[in-house]
């Protein structure tokens, strides 16, 4: 699943809150809430594309909170080098936009 355009400013921020907040836990709903600066510029459909890749990468992970209810939290991939995975997304956003 490639990140591109708005997914990946939506994956930066997440990943950018998570830096700060490694404890934090949520779905998507609250990832929307509390973990994006600007929440109502992004559609559900883009902040889902955005959390499932970063899940594909390795970088969140999954809890279901109750049957259909799925939480998003950082993976042990994230949390050995926080400031690192998120550097590496964001010099692809830049390596992308040269």
């Amino acid at each position: 699943m490639e990140l591109t355009g708005k997914a990946r400013r939506i994956a930066i921020a997440i990943l950018a809150y998570l830096v700060k907040h490694p404890d934090a836990k949520d779905s998507l709903a609250g990832i929307r809430l509390w973990w994006i600066d600007d929440p109502d510029k992004c559609s559900d459909k883009e902040l889902r594309w955005a959390a499932e890749a970063l899940v594909e990468r390795g970088l969140l992970r999954t809890w279901e909170a109750s049957p259909g209810s799925v939480v998003f939290g950082p993976s042990k991939k994230f949390l050995e080098a926080p400031e690192a995975r998120l550097g590496e997304l964001e010099s692809r956003r830049v390596n992308e936009q040269q």
